[in-house]
């Protein structure tokens, strides 16, 4: 997949910017508030309708403007489309090839984006959402089943919290086959998913990350791992009841990124954990393309920050490898790089170096 135009207008600092990019590596350099972070942005927005740094959408639009537009020609393996997202701050419309308004879930699968941005520490720092959030980003894409797995999944955990939250037991009672077989489903649909994951992400290190212990992930189900779902469920029945809602599922499910065993954030260096999960995320752009036979187009924010050298080098070794898109941002130039093309970005223009 081939983002081949970006276009954008009152996007940030951006009044409005066209940009040709080419299949391989792109690099935009400039300075803070230059505006190069926004050109990723525009990317994700036209596959997620948001921002990827939790902005709202007036923060957003270019001050003294109502609404931002961004565009784009995106190639994938059978067709070329064009993909048009408007953000006001009270309305979203879509427009995909003829259709408009179109939902999320076909952006979703039109405009294949992940994207690495300076809080992937999350992966190894912080609580499970993240990891969740990046995991079903991978089994959404692979998986053909998965949306109506989570769907089906999600309506019963609304009801059985409902049930929870009212202290009906009987209630519980009748939810729980149904429950448990929409909560098994969906756990091997991502621990089938995961598994995968991580041969390919050693594989990734093995090869160009040699000087790191060896990696591995491990999945947490959302229950303990000595005990089947039915029997967690009956053990948390009155602790449920008196939170007044569920804590057994896969809505707690988790997974641990560890090397040798162990945590990596308690043995690696920022810059060996970020090109961890570079790869990690490089590994799931390689699933996505065995599934789909559409890479993926990745996004990496603040591509310089805590790697020296060598890393650097690795880093555009792995992208090569996954022979999609790369999309990412520095502050400053660094040595040049083969077949890598470079952008500056200064006062809302972009030009080609």
């Amino acid at each position: 997949m081939h983002l081949e135009h970006l276009s954008l207008t009152n996007l940030r600092c951006h009044d409005s910017v066209e940009v040709a990019l080419p299949p391989g590596l792109s690099v935009f350099v400039g300075d803070n508030g230059s505006g190069k972070t926004s050109l990723l942005e525009a990317a994700y927005l036209l596959s997620r309708t948001q921002s990827f740094r939790g902005s709202r959408s007036g923060d957003l639009i270019r001050r003294g403007t109502q609404s931002v537009v961004v565009s784009g020609q995106v190639q994938s393996a059978e067709q070329a489309q064009r993909v048009a997202v408007e953000r006001s701050r009270q309305s979203l419309s879509t427009r995909l090839g003829t259709q408009r308004d179109v939902g999320l879930m076909d952006l979703l699968r039109a405009v294949r984006v992940q994207v690495i941005d300076p809080r992937l520490h999350q992966l190894v720092d912080d609580g499970p959402s993240y990891r969740r959030r990046f995991l079903d980003w991978g089994v959404f894409h692979v998986e053909h089943g998965f949306v109506d797995a989570w769907r089906s999944y999600s309506r019963l955990l609304r009801q059985r919290n409902a049930a929870c939250k009212a202290g009906d037991r009987r209630a519980l009672a009748a939810f729980d086959p149904a429950y448990q077989r929409a909560a098994l489903h969906l756990h091997e649909l991502r621990s089938q998913y995961l598994a995968n994951l991580a041969d390919r992400w050693a594989a990734i290190c093995s090869t160009y990350l040699p000087d790191l212990p060896e990696p591995s992930l491990r999945y947490k189900a959302g229950w303990p791992a000595d005990r089947s779902l039915a029997q967690a469920l009956t053990d948390s029945r009155q602790r449920e009841l008196e939170a007044g809602y569920t804590l057994v599922g896969p809505h707690r499910a988790d997974f641990v990124v560890a090397c040798d065993g162990r945590q990596v954030r308690h043995q690696l260096s920022r810059g060996q954990q970020k090109m961890l999960i570079i790869a990690l995320a490089a590994a799931q752009m390689f699933g996505v393309a065995h599934a789909t036979g559409e890479t993926p187009i990745m996004l990496l924010d603040d591509l310089s920050s805590e790697l020296g050298a060598n890393y650097r080098r690795a880093l555009f070794d792995i992208a090569r490898s996954t022979q999609g898109q790369w999309l990412m941002t520095q502050l400053e130039a660094t040595e040049p790089v083969a077949d890598v093309q470079m952008f500056h970005v200064e006062h809302g223009a972009v030009t080609p170096r």
